[in-house]
């Protein structure tokens, strides 16, 4: 077994096929009657403060990554396009006084243009605008995905941490916020993807070097003078200290990292980019017609609703199923347990019935995790999000309809301090498209 975290790479693969360093005129329109793009916004979004120079030039492109990804409506995906057009200019721009290589400022264009355009296809909303037909990535470097080059490019880089730090901490930013690209629908991909993440973690960490700060400011305990009989320390005595105490840094370092990472994803997260002022007549909405016989989500899970299992929120084109997280995983874990799997397993035949995209989102209470295996509360909801789709997934008759995500402790049902209110937040919501 390999320990290549890139495990089906192929290293003779080009890292970047050279592309404009400037973008092909817009393709043509999404939509038809699409309105004159607007100029740049009056009130741009502010610059934020980023871990590196890069991160805050694409400060303005993150937030929308994050806006964009849990998006399920847009009301103009034509001028978001235009917009994103903008804004990637400017970024480009700004990369250029950062680095001094043009290849590098192509390699960052190239990393957000892929990490929006995937953010933009899996909504239900960029699936009907065609998004994949007029991407940004066609835009700027003249190809049609970017799924594995992502990453290609990424173990590239990876052989210089030292002089590509900076565009590594952006490609973690954006593995953090959620991007997968070909490991999305790769057998093992999230197994995968997660030993590519640690593994950026700790060449990142190696380049940092970030100290570890002394427990205890009178940590050394009294000076004994030394023996002057020679001892002997058994080699598994050395090893298992060299074991333990390796085991000690990692950690710390991942608490470290995770609670970094943590911050700067939840303050894209939270970030709202200034809306888009166009005039554009709205088509008419089209009311949906359900047959006599068809039955409302409300109705198919009424039995799990009187037994308090789950509830169910209807819109009219869409239908949320909550359910409390305490009644699926065990403190800190994302191990759905038996009864629980047995109830996402009979919900699926209700899934079936309807055509629309599926969103799995995981949301946690606001108390910190510090954990090995969950570095940051984002984390877990994500992968507590991740396993109730792969629950679904089992019998769902059209799989690459679902996807998932972590939200953290935003959009908060209750107070988060009172053990009521937290418990109502640590939940996972499952939004049905009708």
């Amino acid at each position: 077994m390999t320990d290549d975290p890139f495990a089906f790479e192929d290293d003779d693969k080009t890292v970047l096929r050279p592309g404009n360093l400037h973008p092909k005129q817009p393709a043509a329109p999404m939509q038809s009657g699409a309105t004159p793009t607007p100029e740049r916004a009056q009130q741009p979004i502010p610059l934020l403060g980023g871990i590196n120079p890069l991160e805050q030039a694409a400060s303005r492109l993150l937030p929308l990554l994050v806006t964009i990804r849990s998006s399920h409506h847009h009301p103009a995906p034509d001028q978001l396009r235009n917009q994103l057009i903008r804004e990637l200019e400017a970024f480009k721009t700004e990369a250029r006084d950062i680095l001094d290589d043009p290849k590098k400022v192509t390699q960052a264009s190239y990393v957000m243009c892929t990490a929006l355009d995937e953010a933009a296809m899996n909504t239900p909303w960029g699936h009907d605008a065609n998004w994949s037909q007029h991407n940004l990535l066609t835009t700027f470097h003249n190809e049609v995905a970017g799924g594995e080059r992502f990453f290609t490019l990424l173990k590239g880089l990876g052989r210089e941490p030292h002089e590509n730090i900076d565009l590594l901490e952006l490609m973690y930013i954006c593995l953090a916020l959620g991007y997968e690209g070909s490991y999305k629908i790769a057998r093992n991909g999230q197994e995968t993807l997660q030993k590519v993440r640690t593994w950026l973690y700790d060449l990142i960490q190696s380049v940092r070097d970030i100290p570890d700060s002394a427990l205890s400011a009178h940590w050394q305990g009294t000076s004994v003078r030394e023996s002057k009989l020679p001892r002997m320390t058994p080699l598994w005595v050395t090893l298992a200290g060299a074991l333990a105490l390796a085991s000690v840094t990692y950690v710390s370092l991942l608490f470290s990292l995770g609670a970094r990472a943590e911050s700067v994803v939840s303050s894209f997260m939270s970030a709202s980019a200034t809306p888009l002022r166009v005039r554009t007549v709205a088509p008419p909405i089209q009311p949906v017609i359900q047959s006599p016989t068809q039955l409302t989500l409300s109705e198919h899970l009424e039995p799990e609703i009187l037994r308090g299992q789950l509830a169910v929120i209807e819109s009219f084109d869409h239908g949320i199923i909550r359910l409390v997280g305490d009644n699926l995983f065990g403190s800190g874990s994302a191990k759905i347990n038996d009864n629980a799997r047995a109830l996402l397993s009979q919900m699926t035949s209700v899934l079936n019935q309807y055509d629309g995209a599926i969103l799995v989102s995981g949301y946690s209470d606001n108390i910190p995790i510090r954990s090995a295996k969950f570095p940051s509360n984002l984390a877990l909801s994500k992968a507590r999000a991740e396993s109730v789709s792969a629950i679904l997934n089992e019998k769902l008759t059209q799989p690459a309809r679902i996807s998932a995500e972590g939200r953290g402790s935003l959009d908060p049902l209750g107070d988060n301090s009172t053990k009521q209110g937290r418990q109502l937040n640590r939940r996972v919501e499952i939004t049905v498209y009708y």
